[in-house]
């Protein structure tokens, strides 16, 4: 095991002096100040950043780096993987949603972490430790995903009792459609359910959270006092940065690519990009995206590959080694506009950045 680390470590450690053909660039400014925007928005609550998928594919390292000198109680993450990896950077706790296999209770340190509860199961598994534990206890008000029925809750009560040592320090759900007045009234009101309930049983959690970025400010229950910030923290704060490794002269009628889907309609230059599917971008950009060089655009020219792309630059000359802006803060060749493209939401792309490319903190 040792070993394994020396070896990890030794790759890491050369990997560093490398130089790349493609960065991930993570903006300090931007990314605090969509926090601080959420914050001065909603001064009574607290805004939990979301780690998950590699903090949305920004990177947990470089954005616990950025935030962990604000004060917040919690980083929000998916797994106890993730969780490691923010306490590299950070002592503040981790509130983990994601599911945990059972067997792996026993090697959690509840000094730093607490866990999302939904199952009388886990309370049971969790009680027999007999440890100092933190929960928050997950309702279902009409995702129907995960969570306790809000007539589970009595039974939930008498197993909690058994167990005085776990502490109900939270209770939360989840927004189907945060877009929807009509459907958050309805979840709150479902959750409103459960928070009286809890309080009805003597339970009053410090805690109570129920919406992500788009539903910040859309519930009412003066009880609520936190919100997981997710996409909302990241929106044009990350940038893909890579390089014109071949400049080729094409002619008119010649077709680009793989199963020669793209036909040049006149001479011009096709520049060859380090960057493909597996870097971060979707296969339905072939032939409709776009890259931006030296403030103008210029589209992707043929099917993207795993790891290349080739660029229609046409009459503009470009040099072998120059930069390229593969995916952009904004505009054109935004994860917005991207997604748009290829019709799907913008956080589906940025979670495919992915882990190998580097990443570097910009002001």
């Amino acid at each position: 095991m040792k070993l394994r680390f020396r070896v990890d470590k030794i790759i890491r450690v050369f990997e560093k002096k490398l130089k790349p053909f493609n960065r991930i660039e993570i903006s300090r400014g931007k990314m605090l100040g969509n926090y601080r925007s959420f914050v001065k928005m909603g001064k009574k609550m607290e805004f939990w950043p979301v780690m998950k998928a590699n903090a949305y594919g920004c990177g947990i390292e470089q954005i616990t780096e950025i935030l962990d000198g604000v004060n917040f109680e919690y980083w929000v993450a998916d797994s106890l993987v993730e969780a490691q990896k923010i306490w590299e950077k950070s002592s503040k706790r981790v509130l983990l949603i994601g599911p945990i296999q059972k067997e792996n209770y026993k090697y959690i340190d509840f000094r730093k972490i607490t866990l999302s509860v939904q199952s009388k199961e886990d309370l049971e598994v969790l009680g027999g430790l007999n440890k100092d534990i933190k929960i928050h206890l997950k309702v279902n008000t009409g995702m129907n995903r995960q969570g306790f029925e809000i007539e589970e809750i009595k039974e939930v009560v008498k197993v909690l009792e058994k167990y005085p040592r776990i502490e109900v320090e939270g209770v939360f759900s989840h927004l189907a459609q945060a877009e929807s007045d009509i459907l958050v009234e309805r979840q709150e009101e479902k959750f409103k359910k459960a928070i009286d309930l809890l309080e009805l049983y003597g339970i009053k959690p410090r805690w109570v959270h129920l919406a992500a970025s788009a539903g910040a400010f859309r519930t009412k229950d003066s009880r609520i006092n936190a919100v997981r910030l997710g996409i909302g923290l990241y929106e044009g704060g990350v940038r893909l940065v890579s390089t014109i490794v071949k400049a080729r002269w094409v002619r008119e009628g010649e077709r680009v690519g793989y199963g020669g889907t793209y036909t040049m309609k006149e001479d011009g230059w096709l520049g060859v990009i380090p960057v493909g599917y597996y870097e971060a971008l979707d296969r339905g950009l072939s032939n409709r995206g776009q890259v931006k060089y030296k403030d103008r655009y210029y589209p992707l020219a043929g099917n993207i590959c795993m790891n290349m792309i080739t660029v229609n630059f046409g009459r503009t000359e470009i040099t072998e080694g120059e930069e390229v802006e593969v995916i952009g803060a904004e505009g054109k060749n935004s994860f917005k506009e991207m997604a748009q493209v290829c019709g799907t939401v913008d956080y589906e792309l940025m979670v495919r950045l992915n882990a190998s490319v580097r990443r570097e903190i910009v002001d």
